[in-house]
């Protein structure tokens, strides 16, 4: 997965030198960026990503606590951990 941010032209060139693309009702807009406003979204960005991997340990913990604490139903065979999501 690329970055959202990411140079637009090279250095001694004229203009924006970043540009941030999203999209938006299914289009993709595009927004020149300054050098600050670059690095202030790129660790914005970073951040996110990390904030989003402890929130999906914290759901697999939930899952496996859950597991744990409340007897499963009877079934002929047990659901296995990937089934589950534990792994």
């Amino acid at each position: 997965m690329r970055d959202p941010v990411r140079p637009l032209r090279p250095v001694g060139q004229p203009g924006t030198r970043f540009t941030w693309s999203t999209k938006v009702k299914a289009k993709t807009v595009s927004l020149a960026l300054s050098g600050d406003q670059a690095d202030w979204l790129e660790k914005a960005i970073a951040e996110h990503r990390h904030m989003k991997k402890i929130l999906a340990e914290m759901h697999r913990l939930s899952r496996q606590i859950m597991r744990e604490k409340f007897p499963d139903t009877e079934r002929r065979r047990p659901l296995n951990k990937k089934v589950l999501r534990l792994i």
